[in-house]
């Protein structure tokens, strides 16, 4: 089972798709932007089939720690 530690920096309470922040991947200490809720679901969803590289994702990529 992959672990991953979800921070969010922001969000529009209007707007629940709205949301800024990082996924850090526990076992490969990465860590991932994302700018919308789409990009949250590719990027945890993605773990189901392997690490969570580098999904096609509004220009982030992931950063190293």
């Amino acid at each position: 089972m992959n672990s991953y530690i979800v921070r969010i920096y922001r969000h529009e309470q209007n707007d629940p798709g709205s949301i800024v922040g990082t996924v850090e991947d526990v076992e490969h200490q990465s860590r991932m932007p994302f700018t919308n809720l789409n990009e949250l679901w590719e990027i945890l969803s993605a773990g189901k089939r392997g690490r969570p590289g580098a999904p096609k994702q509004g220009g982030g990529h992931a950063v190293e720690q």
